[in-house]
């Protein structure tokens, strides 16, 4: 099932004859028979038309808006929340004092490793490119 992945500013969704119709500058750049469409992603500023809003709302169509860095800016899920399967083992657990350290330890403990492969990846491409600009001026 298709997703629509909307990049260009300025573009704009509408709905003709069955049919999920993306534009840019009124010019048709792809149409997707509505029944098939699972998702909608935009990037930047785009437009959807009131029968598209509609529609999407009708059909339980997810909207991801995401800015031109990546961050998603929000979205239109229309289908109801979904009770959580651990929420009352976790709230019992919140209260574990115990448990809450051992948590916190073990997140401090994964960001200590990913810094320090970070670290040691970025020395060793400094090391590379150090001895790299070594051997081309011997050479020159």
């Amino acid at each position: 099932m298709p997703t629509i992945y909307v990049i260009h500013p300025g573009s704009s969704i509408d709905v003709h004859s069955r049919y999920l119709q993306v534009f840019h500058k009124q010019q048709l750049c792809l149409g997707v028979p509505i029944n098939r469409v699972t998702q909608i992603i935009l990037f930047g500023i785009c437009n959807l038309s009131r029968k598209t809003q509609v529609l999407i709302a009708t059909r339980q169509i997810p909207v991801y808006y995401i800015n031109v860095h990546g961050d998603q800016l929000g979205s239109l899920e229309l289908t109801p929340p979904r009770p959580f399967k651990y929420q009352t083992h976790q709230l019992i657990c919140s209260q574990d004092i115990e448990f809450v350290r051992a948590i916190a330890e073990s997140i401090t403990w994964a960001k200590l490793h990913n810094k320090m492969v970070h670290f040691k990846s970025t020395l060793l491409r400094f090391s590379a490119n150090k001895f790299f600009r070594a051997e081309a001026q011997q050479h020159t």
